[in-house]
Parts: structure tokens; C-alpha cells; sequence
């Protein structure tokens, strides 16, 4: 069995999210629950993560991995529900495909994560699995509605489960004891997919599965051979790309090249011959010639084989080295011809253990399967889990444990902050972020430059980043402007275990554009970051109150920059003046909104236009890399009562272009922010009255 350390893994992972920013991350494998030191490893990387407010998931659980242990720790992350497989309807098929899972592991495991206040459980299924018989296949959704009655008798507080069926098709992979059996047509999978809808006729759980047409060509690719090779070829000079996203495949497209270079499927998909030389024999993966075949015949038979590297009968590694270290028990092997040292083996995985400090049996006792098939002492409630206090009122169970995050030392617990006002421009490719890939991508960045951002305080938190007016996509801007709260708190440390020292009164401005620069994507250009708050409050210079009424109270307009569409003469300041003229004259300017048909009157919504000419619209073409000339200047109202998009003001003011999609438009971007009605109050930071950029 080949495993990675643990130390390796911690490290990557947590090396990961430290050097990208992201805000999530997780486990896979094959098979995560049969890692040996799967528990204590999600131990620490749930400590380490917590402080970075990272969540973490883990995928491709078995129903038998969801221990006490393992699932108290990831009640404590960000994710709103949990994901395992009981890989088949019935108990019968899940021998046959050696999973060796109960249906008692499936009800214990859905009753242990709606305990813990989970509402959404995902299942994963596969149909089309030998000796598979309609039965098989209703039972799925059978499972799926035992376990939305489970949640429904635990959950309360008006929460409602939801339970999600994923239904894959089974395609039998070389080098598998499954390798000789034969895939389901394309039409009987669609056949079964439709029992599965019938089934759920009532629709009380979300039923997913896959493209019967993808699965085809999966499996002829899976096992096809050399004679595929001009097909993949037609396939793609045709124009297939992505062809594993369903809304890009084209089925029609497969079936066209597999007709063309005269290829039967049917060979290719159907039962092979345990005498046949299969197109991958030459390859040797380092098994025994009849381990696959015996492991084939028992399949078929329903004999379930124990998981090898375990001791038998125990299906969940040690999470300790209290009962590790005296288990001198022998580890199941199958001499399959992979050289498994199994001595090695064991002192690897107790030296894991070590080294993840998982010294101490859990206080809670844990459902733990031996030899003998018993079930240990599982809770002590019915419910199946929960601190004490949520054992006793169900109605605690969302306050106690987002306190318990908040105690754990979450990024976000109440400490100290400013806030900051950043300008920055978006140009180049980054023009083509749209509103949310930027706030990610801001928030990603923040924490590659370790700036511990405050965040909400719900269960779910979010980091407190408040933009200006969101940005069309493809308009780039010079101009833009954010406020961020970031903390003043060493990290990792609580509020009561802060020192005197360890406390920042200011984080300097200059440090936070410094930092952020640095790990900053390029076309987000940083020009400014000033201070403007500290918790909350203004700030306090020189005994004089400073105040600021953030971005959402201060922007009242938006200044565009505008280069008309070419119309064979040429665009001067002369020109544009005098088109400024004729539209400040109108007394209306309807532009008809694409989307809704909605009709936008711009030049009502326009207070000034003016053209940027010489040096400053030099500086502006060059900093968009625009073509060299004149520019119009526009500034368009941006209240509650409503706005335009750069492409209608361009349109309002007769200078964006034919209509024609191929015909060159207006090129439009973002100047700045402004705050016309200086007289009602004071204006925010880095806000504007007047024009950005020097005078015309």
C-alpha cells in the first residue's frame, strides 16, 4: 500500500494555501478513509487552517471512515455538508464491487453527520455493475430516501435535509478484476437512469448522473486500442474540446469519426474473454498472472475480499498509538506480487502517528468494527454526536459551534482591525475579471502577502472587503477603489493570550501596499492605500476627528473615458468638443438596454462631458494601451436611482460604432470615482471631486 507522509502532505497543503491565498481546500485519494493516519492529519491540518480562516473538506469517503473523531473535527470547518459512497443500492452489489459496506455503516455514518448539524449529505452510486438487475438500480434512490428520513428525524430548528444522489456508470479499466466484463450499452444505460427518475417521482432527493453518451466514449477509450488513434485525431481536427464537460460534448460527433475508421464498439465494450490477450497486457503493473482473474471469479460469486495492509476485519486504521503500538495482530495480504513490506509497513504508519502527536486514545469511544463484527460503544446520545451542551437542546447546536470555531482562534474572533482604502487600476487582462473573480482574487491576495484579513461572524465567514460600483466585464479602469478591515493580532494567538507587544495600534499604510504589490496578479496596479478607520471608528489626528462615511455612502458618479469607434475621419479635440456640445444640448438620450429591453435615458443620468486632449490623454492611452488621440470624458450619475454601462453611454452619445458584432467599437474605460454632493457631507478618502488625471 503506498501512502504519503503525512508530513509531506501537511506540508503541500499547507505550503499551498499560504503561497496561492485560496480560501478552501482538501483531501483526496482513491480512498480517503482507508489513509492510516487519515483522523489525526485532519487533526492538524483543521488547527493549522483555522487560524489561516481556511476551510477544508475531504472527498472519496467510505460510509465505514466517518468516525466520531474524524467528523468532530470537520463539524468545526467551513463546509455545509459532507460527501461519502456507498457505491451501490444493495448489499449484494456492493460485494460484488468488494467495498465491504453495510448497509448499517450507511445509517450510522448519515445519522452521525446530520448530528452534527449538517444538513446536505451527497451519496455517490454506480450503476451498471455486473450482474446488476433492476432492483439494484431502484435501490439507489431507496438508500438515498432512507437517509432523508434519518435527517429529518434528527434535525430541528426548522433546518431540512438534503440529500443528493450521484449516479455514476460503471466502465470496466484495465488492470482491474473488472477488466473482462462488459459495459452497458449507451441505451441501457439511459434505460436505467430512467428507472432511477421514476423512482424518485416525488422528487424528494436531487438526483444526478452522468452523460450516458460520455461514459460511452469513456469506455471505448478505456479499453480500446491502437486502432483509436486516427479517431481521437478526427474527433478533435472537428473541433472537440473539453469533451468531458457535458454542455461541450458532442455525441453525434464521436459516433460520425468511430463510423468513419470503421470501429465496433461492441468489441471494445463488450465481455472479453478471460483467455483473450487484452490490448494492455504488454504492460506490467506488478501484479501476479490470476490475482486479477481470482479476485474477478469472486466478484462475480459476491464474496467480499478484506481490504489488505489492515488486520482483518477492521476496516479503520488506528488513530492512535494507545491501541496501535500493543496491535501486533497480522496485516492481511493477498501476495498479489506487489512487494509489500508489511514490517515496514506498521512502523511507518506508528511513526506517523507520532509525529502527528496522536499519543492518547479520543475521549469519545468511537465505533471501531473487529474481528468479531461487533459494534463498540457509540455515543452518548441517540442522536449520534454533539458537545454536551447540543445533546441537551438541539436548538444549541449552530450558537455552540460557531463558538467553539471563535474559541478555537478562527481569523475573524473579535480582534482589533483597520480599515483601509486602496486604489488600484484594473487593466489588461485583468479587465477581463468579472466583479466576483475580483473580490476572490483580492481576497486571495491579501492572504499571499499575509495580511490577516477580519471577516464576518457568522458560521460561514466572509472576508470584509467593500467595493466600489461594480465593473462592467472587458471595461478596464484607472480608478478603482476597495475598503478592507485587516486585523492587528499575531496570528494564531487568542484575545485573552495577546501581549502588550503583540498588539499593532497601526498597521502603516505603506506596509499593506508594499506587501500587497508584491503577490498582486499583473494588470491589478496598486496606487495608493490609506487608512481611514480603526475598529469602526474614525480616526483621531492631531485631536481632530477625521470621518468617513465609507464607499457605499461617498461614490455619487463615475467618470469614463471614452475613444469613439473609427469612422474614416479622423477624432480630434476639435471633433469632440463639439459631438460633447451637441449631446450636452439634448434634452433626452434613450438607449434601450439589451438584457431586459429596458429603457435607460442617459442624458439624464450625464452631469458633464469634456475632452481630455495633449499630454493627459497621452498618459491615459498609454497606461490602456490604447491607440494614441483625443478622449471624451463623461461622468455619469451612480445613486440607488440607478446608472448606465459604458457601452450605453457611448451608444447615447453617438460614437460607439455600427452594430455589426464583427465592426470595431468605442473603446470605454473606467477614470475614476466621484462625489458630486460635496456640500452634504464629508467626503470619503481617495474619493474625488474633481477629475483623477491632470486637466485637459
Amino acid at each position: 500500500v503506498r501512502e504519503r507522509s503525512s508530513a509531506s502532505i501537511a506540508e503541500s497543503l499547507l505550503g499551498g494555501v499560504d503561497k496561492a491565498g485560496y480560501e478552501e481546500t482538501g483531501l483526496t485519494c482513491l480512498s480517503t478513509a482507508d489513509f492510516s493516519s487519515i483522523t489525526p492529519l485532519v487533526k492538524q491540518l483543521a488547527s493549522e487552517l483555522r487560524k489561516r480562516g481556511v476551510s477544508m473538506s475531504v472527498a472519496s469517503l467510505r460510509a465505514y471512515g466517518l468516525n466520531e473523531d474524524l467528523l468532530d473535527e470537520l463539524a468545526l470547518t467551513r463546509i455545509s455538508g459532507l460527501t461519502f459512497a456507498p457505491e451501490a443500492g444493495t448489499q449484494r452489489m456492493r460485494d460484488v464491487v468488494n467495498k465491504n459496506v453495510t448497509e448499517e455503516h450507511v445509517e450510522e455514518s448519515s445519522r452521525r453527520v446530520f448530528s452534527r448539524g449538517w444538513h446536505r449529505l451527497k451519496l455517490y452510486f454506480m450503476i451498471g455493475l455486473p450482474t446488476e438487475e433492476d432492483e439494484d438500480v431502484r435501490g439507489i434512490v431507496e438508500t438515498g430516501l432512507r437517509m432523508l428520513r434519518i435527517g429529518r428525524g434528527i434535525l430541528r430548528g426548522g433546518k431540512r435535509p438534503e440529500v443528493t444522489v450521484s449516479v455514476s456508470s460503471h466502465v470496466p479499466k484495465p488492470h482491474t478484476p473488472l477488466q473482462w466484463c462488459a459495459q452497458d450499452p449507451e441505451a441501457e444505460i439511459r434505460r436505467k437512469q430512467g428507472l432511477l427518475r421514476t423512482a424518485n417521482r416525488e422528487r424528494d432527493i436531487r438526483l444526478k448522473h452522468h452523460h450516458s453518451g460520455i461514459s460511452f466514449v469513456e469506455g471505448v477509450l478505456a479499453r480500446g486500442d491502437r486502432r483509436l488513434a486516427p479517431v481521437i485525431e478526427s474527433v478533435w481536427r472537428a473541433g472537440a474540446r473539453f469533451d468531458g464537460w457535458e454542455e461541450v460534448f458532442d455525441f453525434e460527433r464521436w459516433l460520425a469519426a468511430l463510423a468513419e475508421h470503421g470501429v465496433e464498439t461492441a468489441a471494445y465494450l463488450g465481455t472479453r474473454p478471460i483467455t483473450a490477450r487484452l490490448p494492455w497486457d504488454h504492460i506490467d503493473v506488478g501484479l501476479e498472472d490470476g490475482f486479477l482473474l481470482g479476485e474477478y471469479r469472486k466478484a462475480l460469486k459476491g464474496r467480499a475480499s478484506p481490504p489488505c495492509g489492515k488486520v482483518a476485519g477492521m476496516l479503520i486504521h488506528h488513530t492512535n498509538l494507545a491501541d496501535a503500538e500493543p496491535d501486533r495482530r497480522k496485516l492481511v495480504c493477498y501476495d498479489c506480487g506487489v512487494a509489500c513490506d508489511l514490517s515496514k509497513m506498521r512502523d511507518d504508519r506508528l511513526v506517523a502517528l507520532r509525529v502527528l502527536g496522536a499519543q492518547d486514545r479520543p475521549a469519545r469511544e468511537q465505533a471501531v468494527i473487529d474481528a468479531a463484527g461487533d459494534l463498540a460503544t457509540l455515543d452518548v446520545s441517540e442522536r449520534g454526536g454533539g458537545s454536551p451542551g447540543e445533546v441537551a437542546d438541539p436548538n444549541k447546536r449552530d450558537t455552540e459551534r460557531a463558538e467553539r470555531v471563535r474559541l478555537l482562534g478562527y481569523v475573524g474572533s473579535g480582534a482589533p482591525y483597520g480599515t483601509y482604502r486602496i486604489k488600484f487600476a484594473k487593466v489588461g487582462r485583468a479587465a477581463f475579471l468579472g466583479h466576483l473573480d475580483l473580490v476572490r482574487l483580492l481576497s486571495r491576495s491579501f492572504r499571499r502577502a499575509d495580511l490577516p484579513l477580519a471577516v464576518t461572524r457568522g458560521f460561514t465567514p466572509h472576508p470584509r472587503i467593500t467595493f466600489g460600483p461594480a465593473l462592467g466585464l472587458g471595461v478596464p479602469s484607472l480608478g478603482e477603489l476597495c475598503d478592507v478591515d485587516i486585523e492587528h493580532v499575531v496570528r494564531g494567538k487568542h484575545m485573552w493570550e495577546i501581549e502588550e507587544g503583540d498588539t499593532r495600534i497601526e498597521l502603516p499604510a505603506s506596509e499593506v501596499l508594499e506587501r500587497l504589490a508584491a503577490v498582486c496578479p499583473p494588470g491589478i496596479e496598486l496606487a495608493s492605500c490609506e487608512l481611514v478607520r480603526l475598529n469602526g471608528h474614525p480616526l483621531v489626528i492631531a485631536n481632530k476627528c477625521k470621518p468617513d462615511r465609507g464607499l457605499g455612502k461617498a461614490i455619487d458618479a463615475i467618470d469614463l473615458i471614452v475613444r469613439p469607434a473609427p469612422d474614416g475621419m479622423p477624432f480630434d479635440g476639435t471633433r469632440l468638443a463639439r459631438i460633447a456640445a451637441a449631446f450636452l444640448a439634448r434634452s433626452s438620450a434613450i438607449v434601450v438596454r439589451e438584457t431586459r429591453g429596458k429603457q435607460i435615458d442617459v442624458r439624464a443620468l450625464v452631469s458633464m462631458v469634456d475632452v481630455i486632449d495633449g499630454d493627459a490623454a497621452a498618459r491615459l492611452t498609454g497606461a490602456l494601451d490604447w491607440p494614441e488621440g483625443a478622449l471624451l470624458r463623461v461622468r455619469v450619475s451612480a445613486t440607488a436611482e440607478g446608472s448606465a454601462k459604458p457601452a450605453e453611454v457611448a451608444k447615447a452619445l453617438g460614437v460607439w460604432g455600427a452594430e455589426d458584432p464583427r465592426a470595431e467599437h468605442a473603446l470605454v474605460a473606467r477614470l475614476g470615482v466621484v462625489s458630486e454632493l460635496a456640500g452634504r457631507g464629508q467626503v470619503a478618502a481617495g474619493v474625488a471631486r474633481v477629475p483623477v488625471v491632470a486637466d485637459a
